[in-house]
């Protein structure tokens, strides 16, 4: 997160820093405060409290990072927030604010790792989650398509006995003449 120069004031902007082969192109973008979902991250949870100051010679435990996890970025009401740098497609997003107090030294970020890691953890969960709740729809899309087999197979059969009870009234008709 940093601020840029907007006119007289300043603008918070989230900047990318890092991406995969595919998504390079998004080391040059930005995202501004009011444009998505993103910046909710940054919102203290509810009943949260300031962090005190740590005794002296103790650290402050780590505490659980504000995190957003969106199931689906294009069915729901966090769709219409949901800010696409490219052509829209289907799938999950899944961020957390981290924090450390400064990036100059390797036992700074070391001292982030629990926070990482329990990231790492909700996101597998959320993907658990998504991926037991993807199979459950397609057993049900699978049993409705049985379903809808089954049916239309019996009114195939029933338009054929139609047809051949009509052919057996015309041959009892012409047998009458």
């Amino acid at each position: 997160k940093v601020e840029r120069p907007k006119g007289e004031e300043k603008e918070e902007v989230l900047k990318y820093i890092a991406a995969t082969s595919g998504q390079k192109f998004m080391l040059t973008k930005l995202l501004k405060k009011d444009e998505g979902s993103t910046f909710t991250i940054f919102e203290k949870k509810e009943g949260e409290e300031e962090e005190a100051e740590p005794e002296e010679g103790k650290e402050n435990p780590p505490k659980d990072p504000n995190t957003l996890s969106i199931e689906n970025v294009l069915i729901g009401p966090a769709a219409r927030k949901t800010v696409f740098f490219t052509t829209p497609k289907t799938g999950s997003y899944f961020c957390a604010h981290i924090s450390c107090k400064a990036y100059t030294s390797l036992a700074n970020f070391d001292a982030a790792l629990p926070a990482i890691e329990e990231v790492k953890k909700a996101a597998e969960e959320k993907k658990a989650e998504v991926e037991a709740k993807q199979k459950e729809n397609e057993e049900k899309v699978a049993k409705i398509l049985e379903e809808l087999k089954a049916i239309e197979e019996a009114e195939q059969k029933a338009a054929e006995a139609s047809v051949e009870e009509g052919k057996k009234e015309e041959e009892g008709k012409k047998e009458e003449e």
